[in-house]
């Protein structure tokens, strides 16, 4: 080998010691008279099995240089980069030669490793693919393949060698028939020798001699890295980017801070400014919102009008903006446009459901009902979701789905039926709205997608459900505020519906019902009901569950109906909340767990979320048939006294729409018998 470097290549490889790989030990079984330690094959036709004295190595090696070839083998590397290099093998046939099948093998050694022992030379340290060809006299072919260099080759890089040779394609070379080696070849470091800049000088003593700089230890000169775009230089003073970097690149994208976007020239990228929370950006797209007010924040609040809430009819301009304008849009003076306000609908419940869809019918009657669902899990032991459809102004659909598609069993879903629009019930303020969903978020990409409020917030509790099934595939609804693991706060929410770790990311458009609530504990329609977003305390339900999750406020007796939303994605693979074992909630607490699909991994352990709720402490239908309070205030004064006289039509004649509130005997008309009740109800205003 030393003596004769350019016609002798040799490979080491290792078997049965610490050194061994798959390669080297498919290597050894490709020879099927391998055994004991040492055995060489010369060519791949003379095999020397155990140790023999020189001499005998130096005879097999002389009788194989003697036998004549007619192919030759010629490489060359380029770098790409790093330690990375493309190497290309020129395998050709003599004019005079005979034609043949080849197969081209290429393996990167290290000289004198591993170490000890003394006399390992060029052991094996990595192999590309073979590629079989098949030669006509006079024909070439190049076959090219990517080393890239491990750190104890990096360090040792005078010791590196590229080895090709080409042999018989044989899966194995009994002993019957040798798969002989026609030629080898052997590339040393340094591969390639240039002279990039051209002033007659190689480039690695440019380097050396200080001629040219090389900031980043490629072995090229940084003026040649810049000229042919192996690197940026994007401040034009002939200094690789990288090289530039320390201290200067807070987003880690490999361009220097001085080179970015900066479009309030604070020195740092907009898209830093944004991540680390110096300048907010509602509509995330990046740029500071500071950035873009101008003729864009009508009320000079620093928000951009597209971002700012309350827009309750999503035209772009803030309530308050519209109100100012036009102060006969808001004639009850409460900050909504009249024209966003509905009469109050909502209802709440639970019922049986599996994986077939049960339809719940509405006691009342709805021009756009959202609906809001959640699973209790007592019976089934696999994941499941709770997938709604056919919603119309009288009932909807809702069944159990399993993410697997696995069966699953009857449990209790709970239940929410609201008015979309913005109302106040009892003093409690709702929103409540959809829309289409086209995005799917996914185990490490949670981004949602940018909404506005309906109403002004302080503690928005935000429940949501996908309200269609136009794709049979599972999905689930999701939320958060200014970062993934964030709940929704007053300005700022993304919601969308989600695949945790499912592989198969495609969804139909689905439509996504919202119901936002001011957080509080009050009652609604005499039942007592509490809004909130918990703490992050809830798990998976491969953790310990129930998480007792405890109410701001002790209710009287336990509740019974709890419609539950994950608030933000702390997890990386994703999840969904639901109330967890036969238990729904003491008067204390809801009994919460988490839970994850199984597509990705079977394991349905999660790291603690938090968890928003509406809990109320029995069904619950508002307003109620035959309550007397026919304009929703909340009291029965003699405002819905002049009304209930208005319907007053004597026994037996059914009443008109709006009617039945005064309906308080449900006999189905209003009579003078149901006025003795109207005067036992009768509040006066309050």
């Amino acid at each position: 080998m030393d003596i004769y470097p350019d016609t002798f290549a040799f490979v080491q490889i290792h078997h049965g010691d610490s050194y061994a790989t798959l390669w080297g030990n498919a290597r050894a079984d490709f020879y099927t008279d391998f055994g004991g330690y040492p055995t060489s094959y010369f060519d791949g036709t003379i095999r020397r099995g155990g140790s023999s004295s020189y001499m005998v190595y130096w005879n097999d090696y002389l009788a194989r240089r003697a036998v004549p070839t007619d192919v030759t083998i010629k490489l060359v590397g380029d770098w790409l980069g790093m330690w990375t290099y493309r190497v290309q093998a020129a395998v050709c046939l003599e004019p005079e030669g005979i034609g043949k099948n080849l197969r081209i093998y290429m393996v990167h050694v290290l000289d004198y490793w591993p170490i000890p022992p003394d006399y390992s030379r060029n052991g094996f340290k990595q192999a590309a693919s073979t590629q079989d060809i098949a030669l006509s006299p006079g024909q070439c072919q190049t076959i090219e393949r990517d080393f890239t260099f491990d750190a104890t080759s990096w360090a040792n890089r005078e010791d590196i060698k590229i080895i090709a040779w080409a042999q018989e394609p044989q899966d194995t070379s009994p002993l019957s028939n040798r798969a002989e080696v026609f030629q080898a070849a052997i590339m040393t470091w340094p591969f390639v020798i240039v002279d990039c800049n051209g002033n007659g000088v190689p480039d690695d003593q440019d380097i050396s001699g200080g001629t040219s700089q090389d900031c980043n230890g490629n072995l090229v000169p940084d003026e040649c890295d810049v000229a042919d775009g192996t690197s940026e230089d994007c401040n034009g003073d002939v200094v690789p980017d990288e090289c530039q970097l320390d201290g200067n690149d807070c987003n880690a994208n490999g361009v220097p801070d001085d080179c970015e976007p900066d479009c309030n020239g604070n020195s740092v990228p907009d898209d830093c400014d944004v991540a680390e929370g110096t300048s907010p950006d509602c509509n995330g797209d990046i740029v500071p919102d500071e950035c873009q007010i101008s003729g864009n924040d009508c009320n000079a609040n620093l928000i951009p009008d597209e971002c700012d809430s309350p827009d309750c009819n999503g035209n772009a301009v803030p309530d308050n903006c519209e109100i100012a304008v036009d102060p006969g849009l808001d004639l009850n003076f409460n900050g909504v446009p009249d024209s966003c306000e509905v009469e109050p609908r909502l209802e709440c419940g639970v019922v049986a459901v599996g994986d077939s869809a049960v339809t719940v019918t509405l006691e009342n009657s709805y021009d756009s009902p959202i609906v809001v669902c959640s699973v209790q899990y007592d019976n089934n032991t696999l994941p499941v979701v709770s997938r709604v459809s056919n919603v119309t102004a009288s009932s909807f659909d809702v069944r159990l789905q399993n993410p697997c598609g696995d069966p699953v069993t009857t449990d209790n879903v709970s239940y929410l039926v609201i008015e979309e629009g913005v109302s106040t019930i009892d003093g409690v303020e709702f929103e409540a709205w959809t829309y289409t969903s086209t995005v799917v978020d996914l185990n490490l990409s949670w981004v949602g997608e940018l909404r506005r409020y309906h109403r002004s917030h302080v503690n928005p509790v935000v429940l949501g459900q996908v309200m269609s099934e136009n794709d049979s595939d599972w999905s689930v609804f999701w939320c958060q505020g200014a970062t993934a693991g964030d709940p929704p706060s007053p300005t700022l929410l993304r919601i969308g519906k989600h695949v945790g770790s499912d592989l198969d990311v495609t969804r139909a458009p689905e439509t996504i019902g919202v119901v936002v609530i001011e957080a509080g504990h009050s009652t609604i329609g005499g039942v007592e009901f509490e809004a909130r977003v918990g703490d992050a305390t809830v798990q998976g339900v491969d953790n310990t569950p129930p998480y007792p999750y405890p109410f701001d406020i002790g209710f009287a007796s336990a509740p019974t109906v709890a419609i539950l939303s994950q608030a933000g994605m702390i997890g990386a693979d994703g999840s969904w909340a639901q109330a967890y074992g036969p238990t729904l909630a003491t008067a204390a607490a809801l009994n919460l767990s988490l839970d994850e699909d199984q597509l990705g991994d079977t394991e349905r352990r999660h790291t603690a979320e938090r968890v928003a709720y509406a809990a109320f402490e029995a069904p619950l239908v508002y307003p109620s048939v035959g309550d007397g309070d026919f304009d929703f205030d909340g009291d029965v004064d003699l405002e819905d006294y002049a009304l209930w006289e208005t319907c007053l039509a004597g026994p037996g004649v059914p009443g008109f729409g709006g009617c039945e509130h005064g309906d308080l005997d449900g006999d189905d008309d209003i009579d003078l018998g149901d006025f003795g009740l109207f005067q036992n109800v009768f509040t006066g205003p309050r």
